[in-house]
């Protein structure tokens, strides 16, 4: 409950909370390589149905022709985000969380995870999509997702 009051204060909702949220969630604390998988897939799946809405215009106007351009580019890196995550879900194995057992393929399997979290944190930075929260001296009570 206390993650979540502090998301609250940023003033983040909807998506770009829920974006937010698996951004922090990832990595944080003991984590098995399918909890990340999963982490990252669900960051992505929010990008992926929030970025449509986000650069959606009704007009004809030069900024829309602008934001049309973003979108386009935005789409083929989410489409190789897409492919990236379907490569981390073939290439798992539950032998790498086995401490105890040596998968020379494991060190690439989290260089895979890695790439995937920075291509999502590049689309996250270029869209500005939890730059908008609110300072702790704003209005509170906002939830996240």
């Amino acid at each position: 409950m206390e993650g979540t009051q502090r998301i609250t204060k940023i003033g983040l909702m909807g998506y770009p909370g829920y974006i937010f949220l698996q951004k922090i969630r990832y990595g944080y604390g003991h984590q098995r390589y399918d909890e990340k998988r999963t982490i990252l897939h669900n960051w992505y799946s929010a990008l992926r149905s929030y970025l449509p809405v986000l650069y959606h215009a009704d007009d004809t106007s030069d900024l829309y022709k602008k934001k049309k351009e973003e979108y386009s580019a935005l789409k083929e890196k989410l489409a190789d985000v897409a492919n990236e995550i379907d490569i981390a879900r073939k290439r798992y194995k539950s032998t790498f969380e086995n401490p105890e057992m040596y998968d020379p393929e494991e060190a690439t399997f989290e260089a895979l995870l890695e790439g995937i979290q920075e291509r999502l944190d590049d689309i996250t930075a270029i869209t500005h999509i939890i730059d908008k929260g609110r300072s702790d001296d704003e209005e509170d009570g906002l939830v996240a997702g």
